[in-house]
């Protein structure tokens, strides 16, 4: 044969070859360089690539004179269950507002089910009506409107029993019957009248809970007015122990600062946020806080001035 011509015919077989060997098994890419991650920040530099400054802002919101009020409970309402079985869920959690008929606990059904079929089985009447009263309280509800005060039961237990029955394992109280009682000063006097709305604040709601006017007294020798005021709500937690609360009664605006509550973290219990200098220079400063106002911004009541600004999440 003709190597011209069987030459450039076992080239472009080689390569037909070639081509469908790399089409099965193609040849991977060579890895590409490391990259270098982003230089970390000098200590007291601001960390543009997370943070990004922002001033500190003023909000007008209503000011509020504060009265001291007593601050009176009413009696708790106990809730008991004789029913021998395990707790599997415990919505209750001291402190909830709960509505009449809120679900406080749920029971475990299965050692009543399983006792229920086999007095049935075996013909035990007594046994079976014991199992169906049983079965029909395996959900315990809230009998009144009210607060979770204590809770004496966990996941798993059974709910208490003692020598003389069953004993309560959730403890409410009736929010609507908190009462507060104060003296309003004559300066006040003529803006409070029955029906006016109030924050009312103690120990366990320091900001104040919406509230309202309940009653006058007659006017003492000094101008200051008795009234009594109550909340149109469940507050957010239960008063103190020290029976001390006040009644906050709207006097006008304020101007307070704010900033947003992403900017604020948590060490030991204080509240801290950076703070840029005028050199750029970041500052760690515990601040005080107040309350929480719509977009997510609360009130700085202690340790920012107006014309700082402070690191915010990108």
């Amino acid at each position: 044969m003709n190597p011209r011509v069987w030459v450039p015919a076992a080239v472009a077989l080689l390569v037909g070859v070639g081509f469908a060997i790399l089409g099965r098994n193609p040849v991977p890419p060579p890895p590409l360089p490391p990259t270098r991650p982003p230089p970390a920040p000098e200590p007291g530099e601001i960390p543009g690539f997370t943070l990004r400054p922002e001033p500190v802002r003023t909000l007008r919101v209503p000011r509020f004179e504060a009265v001291p009020a007593a601050v009176t409970m009413p009696e708790p309402i106990t809730v008991r269950s004789a029913v021998r079985a395990a707790i599997e869920e415990l919505p209750a959690r001291e402190g909830r507002a709960v509505k009449k008929g809120d679900l406080l606990a749920r029971l475990l059904p299965e050692s009543w089910r399983k006792a229920r079929a086999e007095a049935e089985k075996a013909g035990n009447t007594e046994r079976v009506k014991e199992a169906d009263e049983a079965l029909a309280g395996m959900e315990v509800r809230a009998p009144v409107d009210g607060i979770v005060y204590q809770v004496h039961a966990r996941l798993g237990e059974f709910p208490p029993i003692g020598k003389d029955g069953p004993r309560p394992f959730v403890i409410l109280f009736d929010w609507r019957a908190l009462r507060f009682d104060g003296v309003v000063p004559s300066a006040l006097a003529g803006l409070v009248l029955p029906g006016f709305p109030v924050l009312l604040a103690s120990e366990g709601d320091p900001h104040g809970s919406p509230g309202f006017v309940e009653s006058l007294g007659e006017p003492r020798e000094d101008g200051g007015v008795p009234v009594t005021a109550r909340h149109i709500e469940p507050p957010p937690a239960l008063p103190g122990d020290d029976g001390k609360g006040e009644i906050l009664v709207p006097a006008g605006e304020q101007e307070v600062l704010v900033i947003p509550m992403i900017a604020v973290r948590s060490t030991s219990g204080r509240a801290i946020v950076q703070v840029v200098g005028v050199t750029r220079k970041v500052e760690q400063r515990e601040v005080l806080l107040g309350r929480i106002f719509s977009e997510g911004r609360v009130e700085v009541r202690k340790g920012l001035t107006r014309f700082e600004s402070i690191l915010v999440p990108r």
